[in-house]
C-alpha cells in the first residue's frame, strides 16, 4: 500500500475522488483510500510536532553472544540427558543385553522383544 501512495496522492491532487481512485486499483472501496491518506496525514502532523514516531508493540529480544552460548550448553545437557534416558529404556526392554543387539525386522523396521503372551502367527 505504501508503494501506491504517491500515485494516490497525485491523482488526489488532479482531482479524482477517492472512489475514482479506488476503482482505479481495484480496491473494494474508498474507504482503504480514505484510511491510507488519514494515517499519512497523522503521520505528516507528528514529524511537523517533532515527535519521533516508535514502533508498534513489544520490543525484540536481544540474543547477544552470551545467550547463545547458554542456549547451546542448555541444548547440550539436554540432549545427553535424552540419550541416557533413552540407552536405560533400551537395556530394560532388552533384558541387559548388548546395546548393539537391538532386533530389527528384515525390511528394517523395528520389533519390539516378545513377551511370550501372545506371537504373531500362532
Amino acid at each position: 500500500m505504501q508503494m501506491l501512495l504517491p500515485e494516490i496522492e497525485a491523482m488526489i491532487a488532479e482531482g479524482k475522488t477517492q472512489r475514482e481512485v479506488a476503482e482505479n486499483f481495484g480496491f473494494k472501496d474508498k474507504n482503504v483510500v480514505k484510511k491510507l491518506l488519514h494515517r499519512q496525514r497523522e503521520k505528516q502532523r507528528k514529524l511537523e510536532a517533532e515527535i519521533v514516531p516508535r514502533p508498534k508493540g513489544r520490543p525484540r529480544k536481544d540474543i547477544g553472544r552470551g545467550d547463545v552460548v547458554t542456549e547451546q550448553a542448555y541444548e547440550i545437557e539436554r540432549l545427553e540427558m535424552e540419550n541416557k534416558l533413552l540407552r536405560d529404556f533400551l537395556r530394560s526392554t532388552e533384558g541387559g543385553e548388548a546395546l548393539g543387539k537391538i532386533p530389527h525386522h528384515k525390511d528394517g523396521m523395528y520389533l519390539p522383544p516378545q513377551t511370550g503372551h501372545f506371537r504373531p502367527g500362532q
